[in-house]
C-alpha cells in the first residue's frame, strides 16, 4: 500500500469516528473533527498539486477544522494555500465559502 492509500484509509476513519461522536453528540466531536483536518491537510500535502483529489482533501481540512470549531486553522489553512501554492481565485473563493 502507498502512502496516500494509508491516508485515505486514515481520513475514512477519522470522518466516521468523528461523524459518530457528533451523532450521539459527544463532547470529543471537535477534537474529532480536528484530527480529520490534519488528516485531511497531510492526504492533501502528498497529492498532485491541483487535481480533483487535491482539491477535495483541501476542502476537507478547511470543513474539518471549521467544525472542529477553529476557524482560525481554517483561515490560516487558506491563507497559506493562497499565499504558497498562489491557487486559483475560484478555488480561494469556494474554500472561503467554508468559513461561517
Amino acid at each position: 500500500m502507498s502512502k496516500v492509500d494509508d491516508l485515505n484509509r486514515d481520513v475514512t476513519s477519522a470522518i466516521r469516528f468523528a461523524e459518530q461522536l457528533e451523532d450521539v453528540k459527544s463532547e470529543y466531536t471537535p477534537e474529532a473533527y480536528a484530527k480529520v483536518s490534519l488528516v485531511e491537510q497531510l492526504l492533501a500535502s502528498e497529492l498532485t498539486y491541483g487535481t480533483a483529489e487535491w482539491a477535495i482533501a483541501w476542502r476537507g481540512a478547511v470543513r474539518a477544522a471549521v467544525k472542529a470549531g477553529d476557524v482560525e486553522r481554517a483561515k490560516a489553512l487558506i491563507s497559506n494555500l493562497t499565499v504558497n501554492c498562489n491557487i486559483e481565485a475560484e478555488f480561494a473563493n469556494e474554500l472561503n465559502a467554508l468559513l461561517p
